[in-house]
């Protein structure tokens, strides 16, 4: 699915920036392809200035990260990830 025609304004401004072999990419994607949720994936093997420029930006090299406009807000949101120690 991915990218669709969507009649409401507001809606199919999902971003998600993802990686192929990513477990999580993956799941994230099916689930919103079943439920139906327009989104545009954006692969970041292929696109590595995007790539780069998230990680430095959000100081984060965990995918996917997912990125939609609310009003005048841009949202990023991602599980940065942690090194535990025991």
């Amino acid at each position: 699915m991915g990218k669709r025609k969507i009649d409401r304004k507001g809606e199919g401004e999902i971003k998600i920036y993802s990686l192929p072999y990513c477990e999580y990419c993956n799941l994230l994607k099916g689930t919103l392809d079943k439920l139906e949720i327009p989104y545009t994936d954006i692969n970041v093997d292929k696109n590595e200035r995007m790539g780069d420029w998230l990680e430095d930006t959000l100081k984060t090299e965990s995918y996917p990260i997912i990125y939609f406009k609310k009003r005048d807000e841009n949202i990023f949101i991602y599980y940065p990830r942690q090194i535990w120690k025991r």
